[in-house]
Order: structure tokens, then sequence, then C-alpha cells
């Protein structure tokens, strides 16, 4: 591939933005990135998919410009949204790790990660709205990922926080020290690779469903999983053997 590099260590599968100095995500890159969200997704040995930026300046600043004019803005908003469409069906964990720049599409690309652990150098901004655009994944997402004060705030005015205040409102879930990303990203990495793979990605599913629902379907639907497809696998009986002999678990996935 030509924009992102990708490493395969089951069950973890990396994908690492290279587009230097700063990634922007230009149509060819995005397509890149959804080839590789669906070869983990459709990989059963993969629980947790990780998205990373190369370089010192940065995570992402965000979509070419170029690709926002008239003439090109129906295909890129068109290969975006289908990026997140396939990270919303990744069955793994999705994590993003960021330092540095973190703006517009890039910005966007890691909010909707499942978890986010960022360095003392990440800078969080939504500034479309500076160039004449606003951001759609955005405006989606943020109302539900932090108080909607605060979404329109960082929709409307542009403004680029701190990682302190990004971690503030909850949006941030480890603050690592500058140069240190990579250790607390792979300490946090640990935690999700020590459970169950197939527990895990089916206690994803799960978590996904109940956000979409009133309390009375949720509790129903919660009771349908737990009951037709948790007792299923036998990784649940091996949990719960392992505590009882007082063991580590031996996981199979399945």
């Amino acid at each position: 591939m030509k924009y992102i590099q990708v490493e395969e260590k089951p069950p973890i599968y990396r994908i690492i933005l290279n587009r230097p100095p700063v990634n922007v995500l230009n149509v060819e890159m995005i397509r890149e990135l959804t080839s590789a969200v669906e070869v983990a997704s459709t990989s059963p040995d993969v629980s947790v998919l990780v998205i990373t930026g190369a370089g010192e300046k940065g995570f992402s600043a965000g979509a070419d410009i170029q690709d926002h004019l008239p003439e090109r803005v129906s295909e890129m908003l068109q290969e975006f949204h289908r990026l997140f469409q396939k990270l919303e069906e990744c069955p793994a964990v999705t994590v993003a790790g960021v330092h540095g720049y973190c703006l517009g599409g890039g910005c966007e690309l890691a909010l909707f990660c499942d978890f986010v652990i960022a360095d003392e150098s990440a800078r969080f901004g939504l500034p479309e709205i500076d160039v004449g655009c606003f951001p759609p994944v955005a405006l989606a997402l943020l109302p539900n990922r932090m108080s909607v004060k605060k979404s329109a705030e960082w929709i409307l005015t542009g403004k680029t926080y701190p990682v302190q205040e990004a971690v503030q409102m909850g949006v941030v879930n480890r603050l690592a020290p500058a140069g240190q990303l990579e250790t607390v990203l792979q300490e946090f990495i640990s935690l999700l690779t020590s459970k169950s793979p197939a527990v895990l990605k089916l206690t994803k599913r799960a978590f996904q469903k109940a956000l979409t629902l009133p309390l009375d379907s949720a509790l129903i639907e919660m009771n349908r999983l737990y009951l037709e497809e948790l007792t299923r696998l036998s990784d649940m009986m091996e949990g719960l053997t392992a505590f009882l002999q007082k063991r580590k678990p031996a996981w199979t996935g399945r």
C-alpha cells in the first residue's frame, strides 16, 4: 500500500498512517484505510485494531483541502463515510494512538475509535469551519461522545484543544507522558488482549447495541445476547472454571 503501513500480529492488527509530514488523508489513502479495516474485520484471529500515525508531527492533520473542492468533494465524502461504516461494523475493538496534530478528518478518525490513547504532544481540533466547511462525521458523532455544548464548541469555533482538555471532556482514555505514547499504548492493548477474543468482540457488539436502544429494549437484547450467544462460547465456561480453580484462563477464542 502507498499511504499506509500494516502490521498484523494476531490478535493485534495495526494500521499506520504514513503520508508525511502530517499524514493528510486523500481519497486514495482513505480507500487504503478502508481496505485494511475490511481485512482486520474478516480475520478471525484479530480482536484489536490499532491506528497510529507515522512521523514526529502528528497522527493526521485531516483530509486534503484539494478533495473539498466542488468537483472532488462528493467522491471524497463517499469514500470517507464508507471508511467509518466499515469501522462501525468492525468486530475488533479499535484503539487510536495519537501524538501531535489530530485535526479535521484525522480527529474524526481518532475519536470514532472505541478508545483513544494520546501523549502530551497531542492537539485535537475540527478547523473545517475556518475554511468554509463543516465536519459531517463529527456532527453525527460528537454529541454522543461529549456534552452537546462542548461538541458545538468544537465544531462551531474550529478551536484546537490541548490533550489535557480532551481528557477532561472524556474523549481520551489515557494520557501518556511526552515520548511515551507507544509504552502506554502497549500497556492498554495488553489489557484488551488478555481477554478472550471471542468474548471481547461479542461484548463490543453488545455495547454498540445498548447505545442505540431505550433501556427496556436494551435489557431484552442484552439478555438475548447473553443466553443465545455468550453461553455458547467455550471461553465463557473456561473463564468461569479458571476463576473457580484459581488459575489463569486458557482462551481458545471460541
